[in-house]
């Protein structure tokens, strides 16, 4: 796992926009998702494919929970999903083009938002499973009897790694901007 060091983010927070978005976006972030993504790959190739989890399916649904992602195998092929989005909103391949008023602190705030919606979903049905007591009795022999509910830790803790990176390039552009925090958190989210 990817995360950053205080030494780290004190040299890349005195970056140029340009630098800090090729540096910290386009390298360690895209690096961090594009990390979870082969992992949740080969947890969801393997785990997918065992007899034992053809019926497998959580035991606490959250409110709202459509019924096909209630299995585990097409919530994980859903979690993988959502971080090849992820992956593909910070190399840009379906980035909106922006008026040039945004500038590179408006466009990094603009990504930021966008990967969010991903990592936050990933992160929710994360946790889902680990907390899932059907998952954590759910031992896989091909990965040396590690449950369910542990590969759900692990995504977890990946996907809090990656949001530590989010927040810290938002940190960044909202000081280059310096626009107040709520003022950009209301608006992202309308």
């Amino acid at each position: 796992m990817i995360t950053l060091l205080e030494e780290t983010r004190a040299r890349w927070q005195h970056l140029p926009p340009e630098m800090f978005y090729q540096k910290v976006v386009r390298e360690t972030l895209s690096e961090q998702i594009k990390m979870a993504y082969t992992v949740m790959s080969v947890y969801t190739q393997i785990v997918t494919t065992l007899p034992l989890t053809s019926s497998l399916a959580l035991q606490q649904l959250p409110p709202g929970t459509p019924r096909e992602l209630a299995s585990i195998r097409p919530l994980l092929r859903h979690m993988r999903d959502l971080l090849l989005q992820a992956h593909s909103a910070v190399l840009g391949d379906d980035t909106v083009t922006l008026p040039a008023s945004y500038g590179w602190e408006g466009f990094i705030l603009y990504l930021v938002g966008d990967v969010r919606r991903f990592i936050e979903e990933t992160e929710r049905w994360s946790a889902v499973i680990a907390s899932d007591p059907r998952m954590q009795k759910a031992q896989v022999r091909q990965l040396n009897h590690k449950t369910i509910a542990a590969i759900g830790v692990e995504m977890r803790d990946q996907m809090n790694a990656i949001m530590t990176t989010l927040t810290f390039a938002q940190s960044y552009a909202f000081a280059r901007k310096r626009i107040p925090t709520h003022r950009y958190t209301a608006h992202a989210t309308a």
